[in-house]
């Protein structure tokens, strides 16, 4: 599941570079434990924080879930909206 990530985040990464910003990068894999009966649905967040004069950080998310498929968009706000 994390080896999904370092290419998420230099993505993201690349993006706050040329904009200045905090951005995100969205991704989703599927994953299962070895204590898990099942394969689940792993959404990735991959973000770069830019706040006032501090260097950017990393940030990496991720949210399990059993849903198939969330509504277009709504994954995005109920993720930035919790953080």
């Amino acid at each position: 599941m994390v080896a999904d990530v370092p290419g998420n985040i230099e993505v993201a990464r690349l993006m706050s570079g040329l904009t200045g910003d905090t951005e995100h990068v969205y991704s989703e894999t599927r994953y299962a434990a070895g204590s898990w009966k099942r394969e689940r649905r792993i959404i990735i967040k991959a973000e770069v924080v830019r706040l006032g004069g501090k260097a950017p950080r990393d940030n990496p998310r991720f949210i399990v879930t059993n849903m198939s498929r969330a509504r277009s968009g709504s994954m995005k706000k109920s993720t930035v909206s919790a953080a």
